[in-house]
């Protein structure tokens, strides 16, 4: 299979794509100051969720799609096109207004949202088709690009979270159109009658999605209205440091979704592979703490300090979200639809209270364990599907 034959350089390319993250962040920090890139923060916040809501909907039922859907991938690209809109603008209109321009802030944020998710979508189209190389160049644009952008535009115009946005958006959009020309020039996909988007992909997954990472996406900007910028900076950075756990976490999405899409593995099977990969999170958590605690007020500046406190429960949800990750693409991958849904319903469940806490007077201890324990508890309808299908699978004549 195409993605197993290129497992080394998916992986090299998402450790390209954390390494540029990381460096980014750290810029951002360092030439921002703790309070605008407070701000920045958030903008990147709202990002997530509709990247999250474009893998989820659109990337994951392409690595699980026949190669007749795959084949049409650009009949998706304007489903693609009007999903980030819609969801950079619900986002970014949450905490917009409370910023400074907001209306500048929030047609920035979308711009930016804009070209991630055609990133994401184009780099689909990448892995599925097998050029890999394709993926690794781009990652080394873009990372590299975004960072040299960044720094021009914060030294020659003015140290500002719109600057910041405007410098992010533009690098992305530069490599966003290279992208989608190269793809074009490789025929990945053509633009016959438009196929609706409903009949190509099921928009339940996508909404799904966007429900969970809009939870909890939607909860960080809701609690810093009550936490504050510092703490919105702070979070950014302990995520980055922890971002060597994104490399396993896409990795793991990319390569166990088709994977698990061949057969029904054993309970035990997932369960192992669960168990690495919550010790390698584990592991990275480690020293990414120990270099923040060492070298974070050079990389980051005054962020640094915020983001220590922090480290214990962001490293906990890492763990607790990469043993979540395996059994939740192993419901994916095996249709297991019902168990899906009844997890993510625990994780928004979860997420809300915790907000609720915060929001009535808690600190932000209880948000950050309170994002732990929707990992914790939203694992079990999983392990229970996977658990029926493994036993199915194993009798005879039980076969769909």
């Amino acid at each position: 299979m195409i993605l197993n034959r290129n497992r080394s350089g998916i992986i090299a390319a998402q450790a390209v794509n954390s390494a540029g993250t990381l460096v980014f962040t750290a810029t951002a920090a360092t030439m921002l100051g703790v309070r605008h890139f407070g701000m920045f923060a958030i903008v990147q916040i709202a990002v997530l969720l509709f990247q999250g809501m474009a893998e989820g909907g659109i990337v994951d039922p392409l690595l699980r799609a026949p190669a007749s859907l795959r084949s049409r991938l650009g009949t998706l690209e304007p489903s693609v096109t009007g999903m980030s809109v819609v969801a950079a603008v619900a986002g970014l209109l949450a905490w917009g207004v409370h910023a400074p321009q907001p209306v500048v802030v929030v047609l920035l944020g979308a711009f930016v949202a804009l070209q991630v998710i055609r990133l994401d979508f184009t780099r689909a189209a990448f892995v599925t088709s097998g050029r890999i190389r394709l993926v690794l160049a781009s990652d080394v644009a873009s990372s590299t690009l975004r960072v040299l952008v960044l720094v021009l535009a914060l030294r020659t115009l003015e140290r500002s979270v719109v600057v910041a946005v405007l410098a992010w958006g533009s690098a992305l959009a530069l490599v966003s159109a290279v992208q989608i020309f190269v793809a074009a020039r490789l025929r990945l996909y053509d633009r016959p009658a438009r196929l609706p988007f409903l009949h190509a992909v099921r928009v339940r997954y996508a909404f799904e999605t966007g429900a969970v990472q809009g939870s909890s996406q939607i909860a960080q900007l809701a609690v810093v209205g009550v936490l504050g910028l510092g703490f919105a900076a702070g979070y950014r950075v302990s995520q980055t440091v922890l971002g060597v756990s994104s490399i396993m976490f896409q990795a793991a999405r990319l390569l166990l979704v088709p994977r698990f899409a061949r057969a029904r593995p054993p309970l035990r099977s997932i369960a192992v592979i669960a168990l690495a990969l919550a010790g390698f999170s584990i592991v990275c958590s480690a020293i990414g703490w120990l270099v923040l605690a060492t070298y974070g007020d050079r990389v980051f500046g005054d962020a640094a300090e915020q983001a220590l406190p922090l480290m214990l429960p962001v490293s906990a949800f890492y763990a607790t979200q990469a043993a979540y990750l395996c059994f939740f693409l192993n419901a994916r991958a095996q249709f297991l639809d019902r168990a899906v849904s009844q997890s993510r319903a625990v994780q928004i469940v979860s997420i809300s209270t915790a907000t609720v806490l915060v929001l009535a007077g808690g600190s932000r201890f209880h948000f950050l364990w309170g994002l732990v324990a929707s990992n914790s508890l939203a694992i079990v309808p999983l392990i229970r599907a996977a658990a029926r299908a493994s036993r199915s699978a194993e009798t005879p004549g039980s076969g769909d």
